[in-house]
């Protein structure tokens, strides 16, 4: 095969195994209120959308704008709300491997680069979630590589103009993900500082295109009120572990180990400062300021640290000078730690992969209810409670013609996610001959007089994060 077929070819065929990868079971994992909080935003008129924008999640304008023309083609059922992230995975893939090879001219390093980004449990979480971390990690890759082309004609305003417009384009993703240019800043003082000037005036270009954004999302940062102060050891612990490996320790300590050995052999600078940066100064941030700092914001440096785990494979040697030999031993630790990700990749699928039930509950409230019966919901006294009024904007094709009585107000109109609600127990009583009951069973449930008085109590269902009750109308 002609060398100039030889690269294209193995990255398209990477990314097409990282992409049937990703499809397994995309669709079973029951939703989560983060991706119930995407189908909420999106599937919306545009008009309520952007309103809602200026109230809340501007951090995610530009994903909820591509989600809401995806789901208006396709659909919002969990598998077609995820495809776009489990393509974002397979498209990283195929970059980072060129990437990879342009940062070190090893075609081993770009395939180990991208098998190993594949594998990562980050990549896994973020592949099957409606979210826009995994396009990320994408555009992150995109960006870098149109960085390094820069530097290889700092003169040239046509490749900066290239580059603004992918930081624009980044930012607007995820407003976190702008913390690359730090690291890209960091990069140039130490490497290339004649072109920092010209860096300095795209990237600040690029902030002032992308300020509506920064504007609103610095405005909207009580959201993230939920997000906890703690200890400077828990950061770190999460920063060096759980953004890339989450919970798979054989795997952390093989990559971590890796890793380390590629920057002891004098890695590419560019790319440590990708994988460190970014988590360090979100770290000190929440530190010195207030919290932000959460495992998935940093999806988009987990590229980073596949290149330095694939430069640590790449860089082991057999004790004696022998190259089949050495090549065999990179094979085999390599392969060590993809079967390790196999696990967390399993638990990744599970029905109960997200922590909620909520496909179960949908069924079962389907199964047991028909268009005009009543659906009541708890009050939002608990966190557990409050979102499992999320349930119906999750799975909304099995609450078609249900009533859904504490609902006064639905999502498009209003400038919130989820809609406007009354209290339980002042729930309007409806004029069906059923009414589902869901409760939550860590907290106290204030049901409304009527449903006592006129209803009689059924069968019970049983979860572990909710009770389903049925009531029916008595004769």
């Amino acid at each position: 095969m002609p060398m100039r077929f030889a690269h294209p070819m193995r990255a398209f065929a990477i990314a097409i195994f990282g992409f049937l990868v990703t499809l397994w079971n995309l669709g079973t994992p029951s939703l989560w209120q983060d991706e119930a909080a995407t189908i909420a935003a999106s599937n919306r008129p545009i008009s309520s959308l952007l309103k809602m924008l200026t109230n809340i999640d501007a951090v995610h304008s530009l994903y909820y704008g591509i989600m809401h023309f995806w789901g208006g083609a396709f659909g919002f059922s969990p598998f077609g709300v995820r495809f776009p992230s489990a393509l974002a995975v397979a498209f990283s893939a195929y970059l980072l491997y060129f990437l990879a090879l342009k940062l070190t001219s090893k075609s081993s390093v770009a395939i180990w680069s991208a098998l190993v980004f594949i594998a990562l449990p980050r990549t896994q979480l973020s592949g099957v979630e409606a979210r826009s971390n995994a396009l990320t990690a994408t555009v992150a890759i995109a960006l870098t590589l149109v960085f390094v082309w820069v530097l290889e004609n700092p003169k040239s305003w046509r490749r900066w103009i290239a580059y603004l417009m992918f930081a624009t384009l980044s930012i607007n993703l995820f407003m976190f993900s702008g913390l690359i240019f730090l690291a890209f800043a960091a990069y140039l003082v130490f490497q290339n500082r004649g072109a920092l000037r010209s860096f300095i005036l795209a990237t600040a270009l690029a902030l002032v295109l992308a300020a509506p954004v920064l504007i609103y999302g610095f405005k909207e940062k009580a959201q993230v009120g939920w997000i906890t102060a703690k200890p400077i050891y828990q950061y770190l612990w999460e920063a060096v572990i759980a953004v890339d490996f989450g919970r798979a320790w054989p795997m952390a300590i093989l990559g971590v180990l890796l890793a380390s050995f590629a920057v002891f052999k004098r890695a590419s600078v560019l790319v440590l400062c990708w994988a460190v940066l970014p988590s360090l100064v979100l770290v000190l941030v929440s530190v010195i300021w207030q919290p932000y700092f959460v495992d998935h914001y940093l999806t988009f440096t987990t590229p980073a640290t596949a290149v330095l785990v694939a430069i640590g494979i790449s860089e082991i040697r057999w004790p004696k000078p022998s190259p089949r030999r050495g090549a065999a031993l990179q094979l085999l630790v390599g392969a060590l730690l993809l079967a390790l990700s196999v696990p967390s990749f399993v638990a990744s699928r599970d029905p109960a992969a997200k922590g909620t039930e909520w496909a179960s509950i949908a069924q079962v409230i389907n199964a047991n209810s028909k268009p005009g019966d009543s659906i009541l919901l708890p009050d939002a006294t608990s966190k557990s409670s409050r979102v499992l009024d999320q349930i119906i904007v999750a799975y909304a094709p099995d609450f078609v013609g249900r009533i859904d009585l504490t609902l006064v107000e639905r999502p498009e109109a209003t400038r919130r996610l989820f809609g406007k609600r009354i209290l339980e127990r002042n729930a309007p009583e409806p004029g069906s001959g059923r009414v589902v009951l869901v409760e939550d069973p860590t907290a106290s449930s204030q049901r409304p007089s009527w449903l006592g008085r006129d209803f009689t109590a059924g069968r019970v269902i049983n979860f572990a994060t909710a009770i389903v009750r049925l009531f029916d109308r008595k004769k």
